[in-house]
């Protein structure tokens, strides 16, 4: 009866934590307004949010830890968080 109660416990206190801290910040408007246009300009860049390869001579954005992701699919991750998908390299939230 007593390992019960200290699983309840510790279920209790790390439900207490994952309140205190909020599962996802996005980044902010500016920041997202603000990523490089990159033109791809050789095969193999991988587009880590769709796990598709973009085009050779398409166009992605780039973060600033140099990561390239398709322009749709890195604007829709940075609206939900700030952090690089691949690196977590923090953009300004």
């Amino acid at each position: 009866m007593e390992a019960c109660i200290k699983i309840e416990v510790i279920v209790d206190d790390v439900a207490e934590d994952d309140e205190v801290q909020p599962a996802f910040v996005p980044a902010s408007k500016s920041a997202i307004e603000k990523l490089e246009r990159v033109r791809v300009e050789t095969a193999g860049v991988c587009c880590s949010v769709c796990i598709a390869e973009i085009a050779v001579g398409s166009e992605g954005r780039g973060l600033p830890c140099s990561h390239i992701y398709h322009e749709a699919c890195i604007v829709e991750w940075l609206e939900k968080s700030h952090f690089c998908p691949l690196c977590r390299f923090s953009l300004p939230a």
